[in-house]
């Protein structure tokens, strides 16, 4: 997957699955292209600008990427696209608006209305990640309970959780601990918050 002015150009069906991996906990402008289509550069153009825009902002929570129509159809034909240039709001993984042609003045306000209510969205959750950390001197994210930790292939009793937990349980340390196994949102917000992508995670003093 090569990048070029800030894009994720998809390459592969696989570069696909994972930008759109990449992106469940965010929103993905999905530019269905073509390199002999005029429009399409022009398109391109205008989304380096907004993501630029968005960068000088510290909005960070809409992603770029770009797939050529033709190279994959069945790509093309599961998101109905028949012409380009098609871009797509995906969000949740799922649709949440649709731009056909090159209708720069509804892109730029799709994309800006979305960056809004996901800003407010992101923090919204950083509240409450802040309200979570600090519930206890010692605060412990993890998969499972102190009781039942759940690290490993099948969900099984072992691993870094059930060590974490008895290292602390053998220091008389007190603890809370939160589930993110009950809570995607937090999971995934929380490898954000932190800049730190595994699990469990241990905060003193917030």
């Amino acid at each position: 997957m090569s990048s070029e002015n800030s894009f994720k150009e998809i390459s592969s069906k696989q570069d696909f699955d994972t930008v759109l991996k990449e992106s469940s906990a965010s929103i993905l402008v999905l530019h269905f292209s073509a390199d002999w289509a005029a429009q399409c550069k022009q398109i391109k153009e205008v989304l380096f600008e907004i993501k630029q825009k968005l960068q000088r902002s510290s909005i960070s929570c809409i992603q770029f990427a770009e797939i050529q129509a033709e190279k994959f159809p069945e790509i093309s034909k599961k998101y109905g696209v028949e012409a380009v240039p098609t871009c797509l709001i995906i969000k949740d993984l799922k649709e949440a608006a649709r731009i056909n042609g090159a209708n720069v003045a509804e892109l730029v306000s799709k994309i800006e209305e979305f960056a809004s209510c996901n800003s407010k969205s992101t923090q919204s959750l950083n509240d409450r990640l802040k309200s979570l950390i600090t519930q206890a001197p010692v605060m412990v994210f993890m998969k499972g309970s102190p009781d039942t930790p759940r690290c490993g292939r099948k969900s099984s009793y072992t691993g870094f959780s059930k060590t974490l937990v008895q290292l602390l349980n053998e220091q008389g340390v007190q603890f809370k601990s939160f589930d993110i196994l009950n809570d995607e949102s937090i999971r995934q917000g929380l490898k954000e918050y932190s800049n730190w992508p595994t699990y469990p995670q241990v905060y003193i003093n917030g």
